[in-house]
């Protein structure tokens, strides 16, 4: 990766540090007792197109990317390694969310999730140990607190969509990553007009679809919206709103402007360690 920046540099000093940590779990003699997990967050960072042009895959043919609910943005690779448990090279088609490894980590502790409310995660590993192939069927996309995509089976439908440019027209707009060759706007917030709602929603088959190219006719599909509509709402009748972090706790170092409500920083270390009792 020698001669990519940020981008090589960044891949590299992640490959180490996750062979340094392997290394060290072999080491203990921990190595056939812990499950180590590997996956990204979300799809690629379209701005890095350049990327493609040095030979680096960038992306699978699926639209959308960082910042999106099309499959581009929300599918990931996943890798498990757990010796002696997991068969290497064994490969899994169930449909597993990131938040679920909070469920997984518990029932490997031998710990217990709470009962008084629902929870969005469920422990995937009968999955890890081969007892099932099969995890969530329904997984609901989020942009902030807007519902946007409802993967239901093989369907998916789309409530809402956000604009996505593909690598050329991202091309035609960056140069060498973030560097524009003009001012150019992407939409990043959840609300219309970013968000476009869509009344049917769009649906495709990513069972056979998994680019989203070709929506289906939703009146051959009628059952599939239905039945999507019926996991929407009991979805939402569980929801219970709750006060952002910050609103419930007000420590001023822990808000994304340090010097609130004012946009400029007065950051003084002098008066950061008083706050924290220290000198």
């Amino acid at each position: 990766m020698l001669g990519d920046g940020r981008y090589g540099d960044s891949l590299n000093e992640m490959s180490w540090a996750v062979g340094e940590t392997l290394s060290a779990i072999k080491e203990a003699g921990l190595e056939r007792n812990t499950l180590a997990i590997f996956l990204s967050d979300h799809g690629p960072q379209m701005e890095w197109n350049h990327i493609k042009s040095k030979g680096i895959p960038f992306s699978s043919s699926s639209i959308g990317s960082k910042d999106s609910t099309w499959e581009g943005g929300i599918r990931v690779p996943a890798l498990a390694r757990w010796p002696g448990t997991i068969a290497p090279g064994s490969h899994s088609q169930a449909i597993i969310g990131s938040m679920d490894i909070f469920a997984t980590a518990a029932d490997l502790s031998g710990g217990k999730l709470p009962q008084d409310r629902i929870m969005d995660s469920r422990s995937f590993l009968p999955v890890l140990t081969g007892a099932t192939t099969d995890h969530w069927e329904v997984l609901l996309h989020y942009c902030s607190d807007r519902l946007m995509a409802v993967t239901y089976g093989v369907f998916k439908a789309h409530l809402y969509t956000k604009p996505s440019m593909n690598l050329d027209q991202l091309a035609a707009k960056c140069r060498k990553g973030w560097v524009p060759t003009g001012p150019y706007h992407l939409c990043f917030s959840c609300d219309p007009p970013c968000a476009v709602h869509h009344d049917p929603p769009l649906l495709y088959n990513i069972g056979v679809d998994p680019s989203e190219l070709s929506p289906l006719n939703v009146r051959k599909h009628l059952n599939v919206l239905r039945e999507i509509h019926r996991i929407v709402e009991e979805h939402q009748r569980t929801l219970v709103k709750g006060d952002p972090l910050f609103v419930r706790e007000k420590v001023s170092r822990l808000n994304p402007c340090c010097n609130p409500p004012y946009c400029m920083c007065n950051y003084d270390r002098t008066l950061y360690l008083k706050e924290l009792g220290l000198s």
